[in-house]
């Protein structure tokens, strides 16, 4: 069930003119009077509301929403890590998938806070869930309390996409089953400041001084300057830890893989068997049945044309051998060419066959 939101204005409550704070969770507080002054002056809260489909929902939504700009700060602690947290749960992310498809580019873990906070090495007890942070400072020392936290999170602001080390693609399926190599457990995370990022340094001043302020400040100190984990090391920690989390994340990757290769052969097939303007009908239907045969013998294994590759035209993971395609079709393109118009034929005369029988 979608989760059904509104959200309201409300009339800024009866306070004193002069006062004006922020919170220590980072949400900004604005005092004016009670709301029956000038109307360009008024001053108005956001009341969002949210109707949760189970209880579960509902606990989710408070923990993330328990202390303001906390889960903003984590989420990008989290990211280079390969971890994400929204309004439904904790997951793993699949970063080569995500411009491709965002949704699908994760696997869920887990909905249970605690289960979170203890992943993270984060305290869960009731001194810093039942009640307020005293001051940013006080959240923001909690915060590097993850055992995932760097000070050098960012620590080349100029260069905020800047990394240093490399490793396989999250999506290479030859590295699936593998663990990672020394080089690979040595990688260094990028340092990336997503816009999303650059949205909250411009609207939520707790992330902003937690930026500019907390991470140099712990820099100068010498304070959490060595990268505790690496990419590597977590996403086998999270395979280890929750079940069946690796025989998803594997067979995500995979359908993955095979539908961007499946996109790149059609491509491809374009190229291969292009089409041009000055085709005839005749030209044209030819040519449609061709391209469809092609498909079906490589893509589906088809022998109904009398026409098999002598070797295999996908890999052992289901992605097309561009090579092998290439080779094939110089040898049989013609072969099957004929045999997908004869069958074509034939199934247009048996079509109109029944059609005349239909009018007798």
């Amino acid at each position: 069930m979608e989760l059904i939101s509104d959200h309201y204005a409300i009339p800024w409550p009866d306070v004193p003119p002069s006062v004006s704070a922020h919170s220590a969770d980072g949400h900004a507080t604005y005092h004016t009077n009670n709301g029956h002054g000038d109307v360009a002056t008024q001053r108005y809260i956001q009341v969002d509301i949210t109707i949760c489909d189970t209880v579960d929902d509902l606990q989710w939504r408070l923990f993330l929403h328990a202390h303001g700009d906390l889960w903003s700060i984590l989420g990008t602690i989290i990211r280079p890590y390969g971890l994400t947290v929204n309004d439904k749960a904790f997951w793993i992310r699949i970063p080569d998938m995500e411009k491709y498809n965002r949704k699908k580019a994760r696997v869920f873990l887990t909905n249970d806070p605690y289960e979170v906070l203890s992943f993270l090495g984060l305290d869960h007890s009731e001194t810093y869930w039942n009640s307020p942070f005293a001051s940013l400072d006080d959240m923001y020392e909690y915060v590097a309390t993850c055992r995932m936290f760097t000070s050098r999170l960012l620590s080349d602001q100029d260069s905020p996409r800047h990394s240093t080390g490399t490793g396989p693609a999250l999506t290479d399926p030859t590295t699936l089953d593998t663990g990672p190599t020394a080089a690979h457990q040595d990688q260094k995370l990028p340092a990336v400041m997503y816009p999303g990022d650059k949205k909250r340094m411009n609207t939520r001043d707790a992330y902003r001084q937690f930026m500019e302020e907390f991470l140099p400040r712990c820099r100068r100190e010498g304070r959490f300057l060595d990268q505790p984990n690496s990419l590597w090391t977590v996403r086998e920690e999270v395979f280890e830890r929750y079940e069946g989390v690796r025989e998803m994340h594997r067979h995500t990757v995979l359908e993955f893989v095979r539908e961007q290769s499946l996109l790149k052969f059609g491509v491809k097939l374009k190229e291969w068997i292009p089409a041009s303007d000055d085709m005839d009908q005749i030209q044209k239907h030819y040519r449609g049945c061709l391209v469809k045969a092609i498909k079906k013998i490589v893509l589906e294994g088809d022998d109904s044309y009398g026409v098999l590759p002598d070797a295999a035209l996908k890999d052992e993971v289901g992605r097309v051998m561009e090579d092998k395609v290439v080779e094939f079709l110089h040898e049989k393109k013609d072969v099957i060419g004929q045999a997908a118009w004869e069958k074509h034929q034939k199934a247009w005369r048996e079509s109109q066959r029944l059609k005349e029988l239909r009018y007798q």
